[in-house]
């Protein structure tokens, strides 16, 4: 119980310094998770990432573990969670709290093909592009809860 308190506070923290050292303004800026910013390719590789790093607390179906504390990673949770937020906020949070038990220990490519993976499972649209490494590209992308951006 201790455990799961500590890494519940742990999740707020890091993402509430975030949200406070980085914006998601979306002035200017039209490109959401609907646009098709990964590949099915990508997000391939991505579930066997996933599989081996993550299905522990997460399950195997991406809707969380609420014994071991994963919370939900599809549906209406997660999106919401991540509404309006830009996908570098995502892939941060996600490198420095994952894995659980050995955090910031993947690469940087493995970190967004699991984030592609994650985006697969919430339906989102593939395209013909990668979904890039470089933090300034995925700022440029919007999490949205549907494929029309917010004004």
């Amino acid at each position: 119980m201790i455990r799961l308190v500590f890494k519940l506070l742990g999740t707020l923290c890091v993402t509430l310094m975030i949200l406070l050292t980085q914006t998601s303004t979306t002035e200017g800026n039209n490109k959401t998770v609907w646009d098709g910013v990964y590949t099915i390719e990508q997000a391939k590789r991505g579930e066997q990432i996933y599989r081996q790093e993550c299905t522990a607390c997460h399950r195997d179906n991406l809707l969380g573990n609420t014994i071991d504390g994963g919370p939900p990673l599809r549906g209406p949770q997660f999106t919401m969670r991540w509404q309006g937020l830009n996908l570098e906020i995502l892939i941060e949070t996600i490198e420095e709290l994952m894995p659980f038990d050995e955090p910031g220990t993947l690469s940087r490519q493995e970190y967004v093909d699991v984030t592609s993976f994650i985006l697969w499972g919430n339906d989102i649209p593939a395209g013909s592009s990668e979904l890039p490494t470089e933090p300034e590209a995925l700022q440029q992308i919007l999490m949205t809860t549907d494929s029309k951006p917010s004004q």
